[in-house]
């Protein structure tokens, strides 16, 4: 199995996390995960099934039953991630 560097950075909202990590990645030629995709795919299937976001307990019970799978792909040389919601190909990120 292939281990990618892994490299996180924390901080408040607005202050450049996503930027820095975006210039780091393509700087190091490394895959940048912009882990909101996750909120994101999981929101997207929420909808899908009709469920309320704001109620916590549907959403963790929607997720425990969720496969998802951030696989990376290289496009024109660009790392992206893939995602598969249940098999199923969702959306490059």
């Amino acid at each position: 199995m292939k281990k990618y560097l892994q490299i996180a950075i924390d901080g408040p909202a607005g202050a450049g996390k996503s930027d820095i990590s975006k210039r780091l990645a393509e700087k190091l030629g490394i895959l940048y995960l912009y882990t909101g995709v996750m909120y994101r795919a999981l929101t997207y299937v929420c909808l899908l099934k009709k469920i309320d976001v704001t109620n916590e307990d549907k959403v963790v019970k929607c997720f425990t039953e969720l496969s998802m799978e951030l696989l990376p792909v290289f496009t024109n040389g660009r790392p992206w991630v893939r995602v598969f919601l249940n098999g199923q190909k969702n959306k490059c990120y």
